[in-house]
């Protein structure tokens, strides 16, 4: 919302579900390659896109290197706050038109997305996301 409202980013307000949405699956599991590189395939294979959520910019690069070295099937992009608003943007829309199966961001892009796919969102160290942060990033999406 903060970003709405400074006008780097829009706002949409979602009163009901889309049509057709699914309830959340959740389940807790260690941070594996062999269990994100199975998740990863699983989406990849039926024509759905992920999202991997780091609490920290600097943790990226540690998720960019298991991605490439496990899961080298997967096209993906990363999107932070460090990012211009042109450049976290242009990502999004790729991202939409498919030339991407998975983003790796931190929890900049749950400023609010309405992309018409089914993902799967993974959270790295989820030590450092209090129950809050996770159901609201949930709720967002």
């Amino acid at each position: 919302m903060q970003l709405a409202l400074n006008g780097i980013r829009d706002m949409s307000i979602i009163m009901t579900p889309p049509e057709g949405r699914l309830p959340i699956k959740t389940s807790i599991n260690y941070f594996e390659p062999s269990i994100v590189r199975k998740a990863l395939l699983s989406e990849k294979n039926r024509n759905g896109q992920s999202f991997i959520i780091c609490p920290k910019i600097r943790d990226i690069p540690k998720i960019e290197e298991l991605i490439e070295k496990n899961v080298p099937e997967v096209k993906y992009a990363i999107a932070h706050g460090k990012l211009s608003n042109k450049e976290i943007n242009q990502i999004m829309n790729d991202f939409y038109n498919n030339k991407y199966d998975l983003i790796i961001a931190t929890s900049i892009i749950q400023s609010g997305l309405d992309i018409q796919c089914k993902y799967n969102y993974h959270y790295k160290l989820s030590e450092f996301w209090s129950v809050p942060d996770l159901s609201n990033t949930w709720t967002r999406w």
